[in-house]
């Protein structure tokens, strides 16, 4: 069966796991994350509720979410300090947190 030029899958075919596992784990596409893998599937295949079964297979990937960056804005770009003029006329300390304890 088909919807517009794809295949059809019906909402409780087992088939559609192993859709998402070709397309999102196979060496071929090799875990492009979640905007690529739902382009692949519907590029071929329909199903009713296909963004939030991609969705949540994409969040229990434990290689994609490793390697997931941050979504957070950088606060701003980084800027050179002034050379100081004369000695003592700057003094700067920096605070390094989180690292492992030392044994």
């Amino acid at each position: 069966m088909y919807y517009k030029g794809r295949v059809h899958i019906s909402k409780s075919s087992p088939i559609k796991k192993a859709i998402m596992n070709y397309i999102h784990d196979s060496l071929v596409f090799r875990h492009k994350g979640f905007e690529r893998t739902l382009k692949r599937v519907r590029n071929d295949f329909f199903w009713v509720g296909i963004k939030t079964n991609i969705q949540t297979y994409f969040r229990h990937c434990e290689i994609c979410q490793r390697a997931k960056g941050e979504n957070i804005k950088p606060s701003r770009l980084l800027q050179p300090l002034l050379v100081p003029t004369r000695l003592w006329s700057s003094i700067s300390m920096d605070f390094i947190e989180g690292l492992p304890k030392s044994y």
